[in-house]
């Protein structure tokens, strides 16, 4: 398993953990952060940076029209994903994955997998996706769902006013697209 990295659950279908090698040198430094062949869900059109402090939830969603590239920075944190893709041989598996502490780690995962990120200490996030954001294209639940089985360590988290308001994953779950286990939507 990836050093530094700890999973709890099982992970959904098409999610796929690397280390990222750092070079060090008398100079600083060198981590290659992305590579094509690493990436199998087409070109990445979008990048963002994401800065939190610690005891911050950002989600949960789920991208409907692209697939993401997360490559933690720095900081430690939580990824949490729930499988919501009928047809997935994973569907409605859960798994919490703690990325940071022993250097970069990089996750790639299909679209349609309902998944949050909290901050343990503060960090920063690196996230390709292979579609420009559009909320309409970005579904949500209440991160404290029970449905969800994402087993999450903690009782309370700082989530924005748009996170807090989402409603159910059954709601979810009932407005989400079809996707197969390559994350295709059908």
């Amino acid at each position: 398993m990836e050093k530094g990295t700890r999973i709890a659950g099982r992970l959904p279908a098409g999610v796929r953990i690397r280390d990222l090698a750092c070079l060090t040198h008398d100079r600083g430094s060198l981590t290659e952060i992305y590579r094509q062949d690493w990436w199998p869900h087409g070109a990445a059109c979008q990048w963002n940076l994401v800065t939190s402090p610690a005891g911050v939830l950002r989600g949960i969603h789920v991208h409907t029209n692209g697939s993401e590239y997360y490559a933690l920075v720095s900081g430690r944190a939580l990824v949490g994903y729930q499988d919501i893709r009928p047809g997935s041989p994973t569907l409605g598996q859960a798994a919490l994955i703690e990325v940071g502490g022993a250097g970069p780690v990089s996750i790639v995962a299909p679209p349609g997998l309902a998944h949050g990120v909290y901050g343990l200490e503060a960090f920063t996030l690196l996230v390709g996706t292979t579609a420009m954001w559009d909320p309409a294209s970005e579904l949500g639940c209440h991160w404290k769902d029970p449905g969800l089985e994402i087993p999450w360590p903690f009782e309370t988290a700082f989530v924005s006013s748009h996170d807090a308001s989402l409603g159910g994953l059954r709601g979810l779950l009932s407005s989400a697209p079809q996707y197969d286990a390559a994350g295709r939507q059908g």
